[in-house]
């Protein structure tokens, strides 16, 4: 028997739009006029809230999705990301100083080239922080039949990793953001999202 993740409550800044899986339809209705003031600018969040599941990664559970809109006269969504649950066999979860000395060997997937990092810790009532900054680009490579896809642009990789004490699992807060000049500013704010995460655990 461990001990888990049983309910999670996050909440976001009002630039921000936070749903939980699979609920994509519903926010697309609602979330645009109060990230957007223009017509143009509230179609652009609900496409992007419509395709985020499709376009997010990462590893575990996924529970919610984020996107973030900076700046409401335009409606541009500046970053995609979510919230996972992480877990382990009983027992073996490492700390979170023992999770990242692992994470500091940077060891990207294929195709994958990381241009900068940076790892720092945070203290919140959740549980301890691994905060880790990532600039990463993408090698061309080839698609079914042969074609070959450009480069992606280099994009920030923001994640938040919470780790309760006493628990199998972890809580990550991630987001991916396209314009690196507001990679300060959106990894201030997921850091501010992961001090009012409240988790509750159970045995199970």
């Amino acid at each position: 028997m461990g001990t888990w993740i049983t309910w999670s409550g996050v909440a976001v800044p009002s630039t921000w739009a936070l749903w939980g899986a699979g609920e994509h339809e519903a926010k697309a209705r609602t979330a645009p006029a109060q990230l957007a003031d223009t017509r143009e600018g509230q179609q652009l969040v609900r496409r992007a809230i419509l395709g985020a599941e499709s376009k997010i990664e990462g590893v575990g559970t996924l529970v919610a999705l984020l996107a973030w809109v900076p700046d409401r006269t335009t409606g541009a969504v500046q970053a995609l990301g979510g919230c996972w649950r992480i877990g382990w066999p009983e027992g073996t979860r490492p700390t979170r100083d023992e999770y990242l000395a692992e994470a500091r060997k940077l060891d990207p997937a294929p195709g994958v080239t990381i241009e900068a990092s940076t790892f720092t810790t945070l203290e919140v009532d959740a549980g301890p922080v691994a905060v880790e900054g990532l600039v990463t680009s993408s090698a061309p490579r080839r698609r079914f039949g042969g074609l070959l896809r450009t480069a992606d642009p280099m994009v920030a990789q923001i994640r938040c990793t919470i780790f309760p004490e006493g628990c199998d699992e972890v809580f990550r807060i991630e987001a991916v953001v396209d314009d690196l000049d507001l990679a300060g500013a959106a990894s201030a704010q997921v850091g501010s999202i992961a001090k009012g995460v409240v988790l509750r655990l159970s045995e199970r």
